[in-house]
């Protein structure tokens, strides 16, 4: 049972999962899913099942799709392991800034 704000979709033979969630992530795919988005309120709008399955999103080949997803994991890896090392480095500034500010580490002049 799913609650009703989730879908789920089905992929068939001819497309990835992978490609597909990139592909409803793309702007023209999210201009469509807000355009078609309806409501009472304008923060809780909804879409329907008919919309998803009117979507439309480019179907390349198979082998293209799985190449683009790929590349999608491989630089995302990449940017977690940057944001990963900018976290580590601005918790290693904080704690040198808080050690030069306590007096727990001095400077010396040269």
């Amino acid at each position: 049972i799913y609650p009703d704000l989730m879908m789920r979709l089905s992929v068939g033979v001819d497309a990835s999962s992978r490609f597909l969630e990139l592909a409803l992530q793309s702007e023209p795919a999210r201009r469509q899913i807000e355009a078609a988005a309806s409501g009472t309120s304008g923060s809780m709008v909804k879409i329907t099942g008919s919309t998803v399955t009117g979507l439309k999103v480019p179907l390349l080949p198979l082998d293209d799709q799985i190449a683009i997803a790929d590349v999608f994991d491989e630089h995302g890896a990449a940017i977690a392991e940057e944001r990963r090392t900018v976290a580590k480095i601005r918790q290693l500034r904080s704690g040198l800034a808080s050690d030069l500010l306590s007096g727990r580490v001095r400077t010396v002049s040269t």
